[in-house]
């Protein structure tokens, strides 16, 4: 199915849809029940909480948040007044999902001094794919958002085999608390190599991930053809400003800020189970480090960290990689299991 082959039209959503608003329930006087609650969040689909005690009760509906965030609510639900509700008796599941993202097209236009409430919502006007009547082709936004879902399932479902197949042989480890840890200095286990600074104004656009120092999306900040001697691969990207001790795995080849440090292992070749281990112990050391106190270079070649160690005293490097497998082997199974008991999942 093509989105080019098939005729588009204007459409204001007031026309479309019965369009209602949300009631205000504050946390306070919520009880916690089973009845999802939906408000202006742009995290977890708007979901915020699960209470008992709903003012009103919807089902299956498009919301909008008053930031213009909008999704396809399947089932019954209730909402808070910062959220309009959009209904007909066309809608499915699918359409839905269709059209909440023509709604999120009008995002850019809505902010804290000018927010997407219910009467600028039911005015505002979304391209939606029309039939032979000129009709909004809800027939067609079903039938192509399920292409696309089954789709994107196939891809999922070979990447967790394959993810599987890479974990599967695992060794038997003892928990964590069962393990002897010994304290060993950043400088002794890693390389350390800096970033180079790359600013907006340089960067031109292209398909290398540049690593600077977030706290979010694996560390990657944009998109560049642009590359430095900071060009690397199979590395930790440690943040020593920004985000400080913010660290993430960068199994592919990307370019580093110079607000983000490189540390490869000395011992042994890193790779992604070991790397994982390494993220989360660094992460300890973040309480003790902020904007005024940051986690510069000779701080960082000084820092102990925690490791578990083998019965010499060394670092158990295949401890942390069979323990990181076991764990991701374990989820993957878990969430096969829930996937055959309820494939709606």
């Amino acid at each position: 199915m093509d989105l080019n082959s098939i005729q588009w039209a204007e459409f204001t959503i007031g026309k479309i849809f019965q369009v209602s608003r949300g009631k205000r329930l504050i946390e306070k006087d919520r009880i916690k029940g089973n009845v999802p609650y939906y408000s202006a969040s742009a995290s977890n689909n708007g979901l915020t909480d699960l209470i008992q005690n709903p003012l009103f009760i919807a089902n299956d509906c498009i919301i909008i948040t008053t930031f213009c965030d909008s999704y396809y609510v399947k089932g019954e639900f209730t909402a808070s007044d910062e959220i309009s509700i959009l209904k007909n008796e066309f809608l499915t599941e699918f359409s839905g999902k269709f059209i909440t993202k023509m709604i999120i097209a009008n995002r850019e236009k809505f902010a804290f001094g000018y927010k997407a409430f219910t009467e600028r919502i039911k005015r505002q006007i979304i391209q939606l794919p029309v039939n032979s009547n000129g009709y909004p082709d809800y027939e067609f936004m079903d039938n192509y958002t399920r292409q696309k879902e089954s789709e994107q399932i196939a891809k999922f479902t070979s990447y967790i085999n394959a993810r599987l197949e890479k974990v599967k042989n695992f060794r038997e480890v003892p928990k964590l608390e069962n393990k002897k840890w010994n304290e060993f200095f950043i400088e002794d286990i890693f390389h350390i190599k800096a970033g180079k600074r790359l600013t907006k104004a340089d960067m031109i656009k292209g398909e290398t991930p540049f690593i600077g120092a977030s706290d979010s999306n694996n560390g990657i900040t944009n998109f560049v053809s642009n590359t430095n001697s900071s060009l690397d691969s199979n590395v930790l990207g440690v943040n020593y400003n920004g985000s400080v001790v913010e660290n993430f795995y960068h199994p592919y080849k990307a370019i580093f800020s110079d607000d983000v440090k490189r540390l490869s292992l000395k011992e042994v070749e890193g790779n992604e189970f070991l790397y994982l281990f390494i993220k989360t112990i660094i992460l300890k050391q973040k309480s003790k480090f902020q904007y005024a106190y940051k986690f510069n270079e000779a701080r960082m070649l000084r820092q102990k960290l925690l490791f578990p160690t083998d019965k010499n005293g060394r670092i158990d490097y295949d401890y942390m990689e069979n323990y990181i497998k076991k764990i991701e082997y374990e989820k993957l199974t878990q969430y096969i299991e829930r996937k055959t008991m309820n494939p709606q999942l």
